[in-house]
């Protein structure tokens, strides 16, 4: 098991989706009042997606959700994106729910990367590598 590290230029939609949507979908979860959150899912790939209703689709055509895959485990752009991908969180499909709040869009715009490590059961979320500041000024 390891650490996925998405972008965060890219992940700050799907929070901004989640945090704005009126409705939130609980997948596996029917006990959990229905909050914002982001979908840690393994398909194809290792990707994080909103729960917002209506869903965020990546395009015109709705037929597929905005997603943000973790680095190395895009089928569409990673060679050996599947054996990447069961290095870091297994072989199973699954889908887990990580929470977000209005600091998730923050921290977004203050680090380069969002991580989550798998460690058995347990799954870790957060944020590293600070933005270089902007120069004041030139």
């Amino acid at each position: 098991m390891g650490t996925c590290v998405f972008n965060t230029t890219e992940l700050k939609r799907c929070v901004q989706h989640a945090l704005n949507a009126s409705q939130h979908e609980m997948p596996f979860a029917e006990d959990e009042t229905p909050t914002p959150a982001l979908l840690f899912v393994h398909d194809d790939g290792v990707y994080l997606m909103s729960n917002g209703i209506p869903r965020d689709f990546a395009d015109d055509t709705e037929s597929q959700s905005y997603v943000v895959h973790a680095a190395t485990t895009n089928p569409n752009v990673d060679e050996d994106w599947w054996h990447n991908a069961a290095d870091l969180v297994g072989g199973d499909d699954f889908v887990e729910i990580i929470p977000v709040t209005q600091q998730w869009l923050e921290d977004c715009d203050t680090f380069t990367e969002c991580y989550v490590t798998v460690n058995g059961t347990r799954l870790e979320a957060g944020f590293h590598k600070r933005r270089s500041p902007e120069p004041v000024g030139v």
